[in-house]
């Protein structure tokens, strides 16, 4: 796909890859230079939750719990335990 820039700097993303990564008028993106190429991501808003779309998991128990086990168990993975 390509898109074209206006005198304003300004450039529209195509509306399929809106739709399919859920931009919206309100979405933020960030926009940065890597390796000579621009790369604009979605970012995730407070209001997002940020377990949306993983109900395959069958995950118990509390998020922050869960979170801070991962970062326990990358911490030991780090330190060699």
């Amino acid at each position: 796909m390509e898109a074209k820039i206006s005198s304003k700097g300004q450039v529209v993303i195509p509306i399929k890859l809106r739709e399919k990564l859920g931009i919206t008028p309100d979405s933020r993106l960030r926009v940065y230079e890597q390796d000579g190429k621009i790369i604009i991501e979605k970012t995730i808003d407070a209001d997002d939750d940020p377990w949306e779309g993983m109900e395959f998991l069958d995950i118990q128990g509390d998020e922050d719990d869960l979170v801070r086990k991962a970062l326990r168990n990358t911490g030991k993975k780090l330190s060699g335990e």
